[in-house]
């Protein structure tokens, strides 16, 4: 198990779906990657799902469509959407925060997309948190509601499954680009000797914190603050008797 899964703070749930390796992301991968990141996760809901960010609604179409969907989705998750704001079971874009709007958002995710998506948990450790909350006081890029949320220092949930540390660089208050968005999980293997884990994760917590540091330091990927983040899925959890769009 990952070090200190124990001593995470949970971010919140995220509902997505996985996708195809492709030949960038490296070979020491899995044919299937799992993602928390918004850049590639097809996550629901999102921010097309939200009235009050400014986008045409040609974009807002297009933004729906990439992801698997039917423009008719929008009235019907937008609602969804405004009920989990209302009580505050929702963090933007897309951290559902209750068991229950997780059901509520797979429901209509699995019956617009078909099968079941995938429900990840997103945490950050304790080490990873200090070095955001440093950011936090001088870079307004690192504030926002998913901060706030960290701070209350949350346990990340029982009951799921831990499938290891993703690099993901957080911007403007949010999961941004994954490593997979800069194929560094080849830089990972170059650098650090070691590989992925069998899910495409880093296993072990101090070496996802030295690569991140890495990244940062020779500009590898965006010029972000890259971080270790705590992917543990719940799926089967949530979902009994399903089975996973892989």
């Amino acid at each position: 198990m990952p070090r200190n899964s124990s001593n995470t703070f949970f971010a919140g749930y995220r509902v997505g779906r996985d996708i195809d390796r492709v030949e960038f992301f490296g070979e020491h991968l899995p044919a299937r990657i799992v993602t928390v990141s918004d850049c590639l996760g097809a996550l629901v809901p999102h921010s097309w799902a939200t009235l009050w960010p400014r986008m045409a609604d040609v974009e807002r179409v297009k933004l729906v469509e990439e992801n698997g969907f039917d423009a008719a989705v929008i009235p019907e998750m937008r609602a969804i959407v405004d009920q989990l704001n209302r009580t505050d079971e929702l963090l933007w874009p897309d951290y559902v925060q209750t068991v229950d709007g997780v059901r509520r958002v797979t429901e209509v995710d699995a019956r617009l997309r078909g099968g079941v998506p995938r429900v990840l948990g997103v945490g950050l450790s304790s080490e990873a948190f200090e070095i955001l909350e440093r950011e936090a006081r001088e870079n307004e890029r690192r504030e926002g509601t998913l901060f706030r949320h960290l701070e209350k220092q949350i346990p990340i949930p029982p009951g799921g499954t831990v499938l290891g540390w993703e690099p993901v660089c957080f911007s403007w208050g949010s999961l941004a680009c994954s490593w997979h968005c800069n194929g560094l999980a080849k830089d990972f293997v170059s650098r650090m000797s070691a590989r992925p884990n069998q899910h495409g994760f880093i296993d072990d917590l101090d070496l996802a914190l030295s690569f991140c540091k890495l990244v940062i330091d020779e500009n590898l990927g965006e010029p972000e603050l890259w971080l270790p983040w705590l992917v543990v899925d719940y799926t089967a959890a949530l979902t009994p008797g399903t089975t996973v769009v892989r």
